[in-house]
């Protein structure tokens, strides 16, 4: 359901969706909902994410930009983007989004990353990260990353 902020601003945007085409309105739409909370940004991250997955460049931009404001949620779904099969695959990227999105407080990418960093699939292995990663995770209430933590050789 529209917030009552939203509702002006799609009133406003939906006149020119035919004239600037509806990729640009929806990356338009995403730029404004990210300034907000809550469930608008979580859905502005959504639309982002699908045309990021979808190869345009401005959903990835626009998912980048709101990662380098401290959203885990976006770096965790860019990440997601570049760990999955397709053009955009780059496992390393995807390992070091994870990282920030565990030092933006998200405990399950702190555990992820450490899971990618202690295997070395796809990635050079990297003990003291994974070290870092699954200490940050377990610090932050994962358990998964508290074993793994343990688990790991002095």
């Amino acid at each position: 359901m529209a917030s009552s902020t939203t509702l002006p601003v799609r009133a406003a945007l939906a006149p020119i969706a035919g004239a600037i085409g509806v990729t640009v309105l929806c990356v338009i739409s995403a730029v404004i909902f990210l300034r907000w909370r809550g469930a608008e940004q979580h859905r502005a991250l959504q639309i982002s994410t699908t045309k990021c997955r979808g190869g345009d460049k401005e959903g990835c931009d626009t998912l980048r930009d709101a990662c380098l404001k401290r959203s885990a949620e976006a770096c965790v779904n860019l990440a997601e983007v570049y760990l999955s099969p397709g053009s955009n695959r780059d496992p390393q990227e995807g390992a070091r989004l994870l990282g920030e999105a565990c030092l933006h407080r998200n405990a399950d990418a702190c555990f992820r990353a450490g899971t990618m960093y202690a295997a070395g699939t796809d990635i050079p292995k990297n003990p003291a990260e994974a070290k870092d990663s699954f200490q940050r995770g377990c610090y932050l209430g994962n358990d998964k990353a508290c074993t793994a933590q343990e688990s790991l050789a002095p």
